[in-house]
């Protein structure tokens, strides 16, 4: 800090701003410094901007570099993140556009003018989900289905090494039950089985054992009534789960489940 304030006393347009973003607005384990250069507010002015996250759990390891994707401005940013123990993020504001990805389109109110639109790219590699994912010049903000594949791709180590997941069911059981719910009783049918997840190159499958329940007449359900088009009335025609106990716990669970998207998404229980 004594550094940058005697290069400010020196050059007062060089300012170096440290923030805390961490409890009690600490710099660790979560931070970020910000370099001005120039003349703060202008268009000669440049930013530089390191933020850092330490010793947090984080669901996947990489390294990337991408274009036109820097708080909503022409710049370049740099990630780079080792689960548990540290994560970056290095941007650079305000990059001339011959250094960024674009192309040139009409304008729609000039016409006979073109300008520049500028387009996002990533480069880098990220490993999570069990798989390496891969972008080579990605663009984050579209997709086409011309667009080389290349561009973004996975690799799935372990389907490699032991082969591909192939699922399996067979049916153990089938039957009849009852539904109970406060307005009246649903018949339903249900499917007792067991289902498999084998590799071919592996000796050990996953196997759980799942109950499927399908009512002959749909249990109404009020809408989420979060946006708009959920606003209508639902239901609940079917649903599959875990068989943990008896066949009719998992009705009751499943009524229960039903009763309580009932009280949530209506503040108390109602009787169609």
């Amino acid at each position: 800090m004594k550094i940058f304030k005697e290069l400010r006393k020196k050059s007062p347009q060089l300012y170096l701003s440290i923030q805390g973003l961490g409890k009690k607005k600490k710099v660790l384990p979560k931070g970020r410094a910000r370099l001005y250069i120039g003349e703060i507010g202008t268009n000669k002015s440049q930013t530089l901007q390191l933020t850092w996250l330490m010793l947090r759990k984080a669901t996947f390891a990489g390294i990337s570099l991408t274009f036109n994707a820097v708080d909503g401005c022409n710049g370049i940013g740099f990630f780079a993140g080792v689960p548990y123990l540290l994560n970056l993020w290095f941007t650079i504001h305000k990059v001339p556009e011959w250094m960024l990805p674009g192309y040139m389109i009409d304008s729609p109110l000039r016409p006979g003018e073109q300008f520049r639109m500028p387009e996002e790219r990533e480069i880098g590699i990220r490993v999570f989900d069990k798989a390496i994912w891969i972008s080579l010049w990605n663009n984050q903000m579209e997709w086409n289905s011309s667009d080389p594949w290349w561009w973004q791709f996975t690799i799935w180590p372990l389907d490699i090494l032991l082969g591909r997941t192939k699922y399996n069911t067979k049916t153990i059981m089938t039957g009849r039950c009852v539904v109970p719910m406060p307005e009246h009783e649903f018949q339903a049918d249900y499917k007792v089985f067991e289902s498999t997840w084998k590799r071919p190159r592996w000796p050990c499958p996953k196997r759980m054992l799942r109950i499927e329940i399908k009512n002959d007449e749909p249990i109404p359900l009020p809408g989420k009534g979060t946006t708009s088009y959920n606003c209508d009335d639902d239901a609940s025609y079917s649903v599959t789960m875990p068989l943990l106990g008896s066949i009719a716990d998992a009705v009751k669970e499943y009524a229960g489940d039903i009763v309580r998207d009932r009280v949530k998404r209506c503040g108390r229980e109602i009787y169609p």
